[in-house]
């Protein structure tokens, strides 16, 4: 068969896998990189060309296999959205969908392949007709992707006048610096009026010697904008020339990724340490150390992490049902470890003399909800994971301007449980260092609101430091994240950093170079 019939012909099977992948990754634009696809996109079309391959041996007809290697792959990657139809209607569990499964893969799939393989009828219109529905799919994908990219022009970095934050040490034996970021992490005072808690994680930190900064809020109400600010000290509108319309995903994803501060920690001779999040867009993979996530599976003895985003992909495909009704197998889970692993591997770098700069971003107390009050699993399996669990997930109903008890109440026992790892971690890193080390622990922004005044939510966060050797005098209430690494430059390096004004700016995920400037909220003193 010549090879330009052969590419035609296999254009209808390739193209029902690849509009799978890329429906998924053009839904999750901005929280994703294309890497993270691309591997999906292999693996599925090869997979889609051995199947054609092997039905083309059986019928000896390419159209025909064609034919029968789209239908495969289309019911190969609905079949996880028409389980999960069948279990909303069913009321839940795992009987329903697995009953429809085999009712598809065992009874429908084979008829309609003896179908396809013995009738005598032309089938050229059914042909033609299929590769027209492929190309749809695969150009609507296509399409979102290029009106998201296209909508919007990338910004360059601007250029700073700001010193080199790589001066002399002080100390002849400079700090370790643990820098720990809870995501969505309020401040006390919210979290006591508006959750219920009344042992605070700050409280807890002011007891074993932290200066808590009651007044603090972050400088924008995002993750995506938090990161860069804080690990750049500078605010997003100074680092890079960012105006209304453009992407500035990708520069913001690498002013994290090639920080100011970390490069400062690395030409002095600190050893650095991060951890994966399962979001590429916070992850600090540059670091001398990179503690990824546990692999899910083993090939051939080889270890091979499965991606968030190929989890999420594989719960559309009939693994789906398994992958929500198993424990083991549930993304979940995989959410769960990194969390506890993370907030229990940080202390073990305090014994190390060597100075060694630790950054954890723990994306928690954010949901999606996964620890109850004492880190029992209160997971909702059964729905697909993602981290915006809120805007989904039936049990956390959103009205106008709040968010519904059920939210509270989950997101205060999440937090109950994480912040006792945190201060289990501290204990063991004061007790273990070989000298006192610099550890911040701040929220990046706070949660969903839960009253009227969802701004005093949003920003008003956690912003607790352990500043050794006097450090904690240059602090003061309302210090912002933006100006909690200049002072630590400054104290303990010798750098002569400008304290900034300490702004917070709502910012838009999908729009990230708008901004519009909120007043700070200020607790009750």
């Amino acid at each position: 068969m010549p090879i330009e019939q052969v590419v035609r012909v296999l254009f209808q099977p390739v193209g029902v896998a690849i509009a799978a992948v890329l429906s998924l990754y053009a839904a999750n634009l901005g929280e994703v990189e294309f890497s993270d696809a691309l591997r999906s996109l292999v693996i599925a079309s090869s997979a889609a060309i051995l199947l054609w391959l092997a039905a083309l041996r059986v019928l000896g007809d390419a159209r025909r296999a064609a034919l029968l290697t789209s239908l495969v792959a289309l019911l190969f990657w609905s079949s996880g959205s028409i389980a999960l139809t069948i279990e909303g209607i069913a009321g839940g569990g795992y009987v329903a969908p697995a009953l429809a499964m085999v009712l598809l893969w065992l009874v429908a799939l084979p008829a309609l392949a003896r179908r396809i393989a013995r009738t005598a009828r032309d089938l050229s219109l059914f042909y033609e007709v299929a590769n027209v529905v492929a190309a749809v799919a695969v150009l609507l994908p296509i399409a979102v992707l290029a009106v998201s990219l296209g909508q919007m022009s990338e910004p360059a970095i601007a250029t700073s006048d700001q010193p080199s934050p790589t001066p002399a040490s002080r100390r002849r034996s400079p700090p370790d610096i643990y820098l720990v970021i809870l995501d969505a992490h309020g401040r006390d005072d919210e979290l006591a009026e508006y959750f219920g808690m009344r042992d605070g994680l700050g409280q807890r930190l002011r007891e074993l010697g932290f200066y808590v900064a009651d007044d603090s809020n972050s400088n924008y109400s995002t993750t995506l904008h938090s990161l860069p600010s804080l690990l750049n000290f500078d605010m997003i509108q100074n680092l890079i020339e960012c105006t209304p319309h453009t992407d500035a995903r990708s520069i913001l994803t690498h002013l994290v990724r090639e920080s100011r501060f970390m490069t400062a920690m690395k030409k002095r001779g600190y050893k650095t340490i991060a951890y994966s999040t399962g979001i590429p867009v916070t992850e600090h993979i540059e670091a001398d150390v990179f503690v990824d996530s546990p692999p899910l599976i083993t090939l051939w003895g080889r270890a091979v992490r499965v991606t968030a985003f190929e989890q999420a992909l594989l719960t559309w495909t009939p693994l789906g049902i398994a992958i929500r009704h198993s424990p083991k197998l549930s993304p979940y889970t995989l959410h769960r470890e990194r969390i506890s692993n993370t907030l229990s591997d940080i202390a073990t770098y305090a014994p190390d003399p060597a100075p060694t700069f630790v950054f954890a971003h723990v994306i928690a107390p954010h949901e999606p909800f996964v620890f109850g009050a004492h880190g029992e699993d209160v997971s909702t399996h059964e729905i697909p994971f993602r981290f915006n669990r809120i805007f989904d997930d039936p049990q956390l109903p959103i009205v106008p301007g709040l968010v519904g008890p059920e939210y509270a109440r989950r997101y205060r026992d999440q937090a109950r449980y994480v912040d006792g790892l945190v201060v289990r971690s501290v204990r063991e890193i004061l007790r273990n260092s070989s000298k006192p080390p610099i550890i911040i622990v701040m929220g990046d922004h706070g949660p969903y609101g839960f009253t009227p005044d969802v701004r005093r939510a949003r920003f008003a966060i956690l912003n607790a430091y352990h500043l050794p050797h006097g450090g904690q005098r240059l602090l003061y209430p309302s210090i912002s994240p933006v100006n909690s690494l200049r002072v630590v430059l400054n104290y303990y390096f010798g750098a002569k950093f400008p304290i900034l004004p300490d702004q917070s700016f709502r910012a838009d995920w999908d729009d990230p170079c708008s901004f519009a400037e909120e007043a700070p909220a200020r607790a009750a003193h």
